[in-house]
């Protein structure tokens, strides 16, 4: 049904609901990071864009159909969700706004990987691999 050239709907709405799990991760930490000290929020403001830049690089990746993206991005996020459950959890309780920052971020990129691994996106992902 999809040709090698054709981005299935799935992966051309889960490329949209990472980006989108990225700018509230982004904004996630320049709350988290802006009542820290001098030293600290250095220190966290480099991580953050690293972590940024190379998530990115992975959404922009994916988009493109590359498979090792889509993998790698899964591997990141089975990590993630091991620091991510408590600190969800913390911020329930002393910060909502981040709370929901952290869940929206959690939800967004579960539904997306979810559109990246079904059957339609698999085989898009395999059949753009071996035709270039």
């Amino acid at each position: 049904m999809y040709g090698t050239y054709y981005k299935p709907k799935k992966v051309s709405a889960a490329v949209i609901l990472l980006w989108i799990s990225l700018v509230l991760g982004s904004i996630r930490a320049i709350i988290e990071i802006m009542p820290t000290e001098t030293m600290e929020a250095l220190i966290g403001s480099i991580i953050a864009i690293t972590l940024v830049t190379i998530v990115a690089i992975l959404i922009y990746m994916i988009g493109k159909g590359k498979n090792w993206a889509r993998i790698t991005f899964l591997v990141l996020f089975i990590i993630g969700i091991a620091l991510n459950i408590p600190a969800l959890v913390i911020s329930l309780f002393t910060n909502p706004i981040l709370f929901v920052l952290r869940l929206g971020e959690i939800t967004l990129t579960g539904i997306a990987l979810v559109l990246l691994f079904q059957d339609v996106s698999s085989n898009w992902f395999r059949n753009f691999k071996s035709s270039f």
